[in-house]
């Protein structure tokens, strides 16, 4: 599915005032034609007792940079992805560690450059692939005490994505693109779905009966690359780490037993469920422990585990998009995204949010 986004419908901010206030599209399948246009801190009335809400507690690791190569006095933008391994023993007090990353302009960095970041943290280029990705390992340095996580939350950048000024964070994206609930750190990219979300919200959907459950999926590079893009990367490179607590398993389960609907918040969540889904078919166990996905779900797809969802409004030609598309139908995804454009919704990560069930 494709349409035509105008940018002055890329929401630049959240919406003014509460993260709720935002406008919440409703469509349900049991009335094709009918859709709604309501705010988010009305879905507590879409709710019905016995239902079961399950969210994404990944939190964003602030961890882009902009540091300059010794070699070349240029500088780079590197984002920070993943730990490989420890490369090296700590020495006193110098960390040093491997990490997958991205850089831009790649192209101008060789394996051996070092990266300045300020005194405490600096990178070197272990290896820059050949082809036309961005992707980088690099060994990170630290003289600080502090772990290298801290450091990152210190000294980084938020990684908006780049259609939000460009991608230059400031100090009100620290709070803005993390969830009240964030607390496993591991994404490069919020649940956008679950920005909406406030106490008092998750108080007046308690008060109606309403179950919550969590997964932890750690939104990687696949999330925020076109389809295209996606499909010329190496597996792993797309491959995204997961966890559905046994909890959360057998939450879906009675849900589903007593006529209750499992509603995902957020595409993240969809794919983290439908994953363990399709491992517990095969008569494996998927719940308590990390496993990992590459699961792009796309029009033809059985969904076995959710029955509503809760999301942002994606970019043309992703596998988000791609997902919806499967979830409600070709046709009926393109007319909520007509309606969505001709009512001026806010569209993408601070933009506003669709009930789908």
């Amino acid at each position: 599915m494709d349409y035509s986004l105008p940018t002055e419908l890329i929401a630049q901010r959240p919406i003014e005032g509460s993260r709720d206030g935002c406008r919440l599209l409703v469509y349900e399948k049991a009335d094709p034609q009918a859709i709604g246009d309501r705010l988010f801190f009305e879905l507590p009335e879409l709710l019905n007792p016995g239902d079961l809400l399950v969210f994404n507690d990944s939190r964003v690791l602030p961890a882009r940079f902009f540091p300059v190569n010794e070699r070349s006095g240029k500088t780079f933008e590197i984002l920070i992805l993943s730990k490989v391994s420890i490369s090296s023993p700590n020495i006193g007090t110098q960390e040093k560690q491997t990490w997958n990353a991205l850089a831009r302009p790649k192209r101008r960095l060789k394996s051996g450059d070092r990266l300045d970041v300020s005194g405490e943290l600096s990178f070197r280029i272990i290896e820059a692939s050949r082809d036309d990705s961005p992707a980088v390992l690099l060994e990170v340095s630290s003289n600080s005490r502090a772990p290298l996580p801290q450091l990152f939350e210190r000294l980084g950048y938020m990684p908006i994505p780049p259609y939000i000024r460009d991608g230059l964070s400031d100090h009100r994206d620290r709070d803005d693109y993390q969830t009240i609930f964030s607390r496993n750190v591991g994404s490069v990219a919020a649940p956008t779905a679950s920005l909406h979300f406030t106490d008092s919200l998750l108080s007046a959907i308690a008060a109606k009966g309403v179950h919550t459950a969590w997964v932890t999926l750690h939104v990687g590079p696949a999330s925020i690359l076109p389809i295209r893009e996606e499909k010329e990367q190496a597996a792993d490179f797309l491959r995204e780490s997961y966890m559905v607590p046994k909890e959360t398993m057998d939450l879906v389960a009675s849900t589903k037993m007593s006529g209750g609907r499992v509603i995902a918040v957020g595409t993240t969540v969809a794919r983290a469920l439908e994953s363990a889904a399709i491992i517990e078919e095969s008569g494996h166990s998927a719940s308590g422990s990390t496993q990992s996905t590459e699961l792009i779900i796309s029009p033809g797809f059985s969904f076995k585990a959710l029955d509503c969802l809760i999301t942002n409004f994606h970019q043309p030609k992703s596998s988000h998009l791609l997902l919806i598309s499967a979830f409600l139908g070709e046709p009926a995804a393109e007319m909520v995204y007509q309606h969505a454009l001709r009512s001026r919704y806010r569209f993408l990560s601070y933009g506003d949010a669709m009930f789908l069930g």
